[in-house]
């Protein structure tokens, strides 16, 4: 029992030792140390608990080193061009240098279906413009609208969710160490502003509200407020306003919270406006509707 306990804590110190070094012959060398002085059957005894403890180590080591190898995959554009179904059964896309496979929705990028083109590059441009010539289908995006790569943002993160990840093509966004690329860089700066700006436009949207606009025959336009109206959700009404945008003479009916609004007087027009906020003409500054007069 005392010589099992010793072989067994021999065992055990011996297998970090063979992870460190991943060398399996510290296995035979320790093997013929102990090999004559020890019977038979505790030789066979130490054997196992080697065996097990060292090829286990090795296969949970071997198992997080394909894990780590996985999200440092690289493709190049030619090893990307193998998966479009053709010469390999997988169908896999780059979107903003990202490589996902897209094998499980056969019913729209397989060979014939729609959105085939995708497969085997990388079309990011494609995904906002719908230009699916071959000058469409590329993944320079650097002169997209704020909206547009925004857009792009918001698809990078439903294949994120939707699909498998496989690793980074080489090229416009990667280098072949699988590192962003100066482009790359450039590219978020702007998403990132992209972000900032729909926040801004979100924000202005919940403080002036469009209208709700009808017109009939008989009455011409009106303009009214409700606590629903134009999509926005809120617990004021809002009185119509003209809002004009900055610099521009065009101007889009707004809803206005005026317990927020403070009021001035326009030089020369005597016309009542808060900042780039202006009153329909013939509507008490209080009224949820107005009429229009053009």
């Amino acid at each position: 029992m005392i010589l099992k306990y010793a072989l067994f804590t021999i065992g055990v110190s011996v297998i970090p030792l063979v992870m460190i070094l991943k060398d399996l012959t510290i296995y035979n060398q320790i093997m013929n140390l102990v090999i004559e002085g020890l019977p038979s059957n505790n030789l066979d005894y130490l054997s196992n608990i080697l065996s097990v403890g060292i090829f286990s180590s090795i296969l949970m080591n071997n198992k997080v080193k394909s894990s780590d190898e996985e999200s440092t995959n690289t493709f190049t554009k030619e090893n990307l061009q193998e998966f479009t179904g053709k010469a390999n059964k997988r169908l896999y896309l780059a979107l903003l240098g990202n490589v996902f496979d897209v094998s499980k929705a056969q019913k729209y990028y397989g060979s014939g279906e729609t959105y085939h083109a995708f497969t085997g590059r990388d079309a990011s441009r494609a995904f906002v413009t719908g230009d699916f010539t071959e000058n469409g289908l590329t993944d320079d995006i650097e002169d997209l609208s704020l909206q547009e790569l925004r857009s792009l943002s918001d698809w990078l993160k439903f294949y994120q969710k939707e699909y498998i990840y496989k690793g980074k093509l080489v090229g416009r966004f990667y280098d072949k160490h699988g590192n962003p690329t100066v482009y790359n860089h450039r590219i978020q700066l702007r998403m990132e502003e992209a972000e900032r700006d729909e926040k801004d436009k979100n924000k202005y949207k919940l403080m002036f509200p469009p209208c709700n606009v009808e017109w009939t025959p008989e009455e011409g336009s009106r303009v009214w407020c409700t606590k629903r109206s134009g999509g926005v959700e809120r617990d004021w009404e809002g009185v119509p306003r003209k809002l004009y945008e900055p610099g521009a003479d065009t101007f889009r009916c707004a809803c206005i919270n005026v317990s927020v609004q403070s009021q001035v007087i326009v030089p020369n027009t005597g016309t009542v406006r808060t900042g780039n906020l202006e009153e329909y003409e013939d509507c008490h500054p209080k009224s949820t509707s107005c009429y229009v007069h053009h």
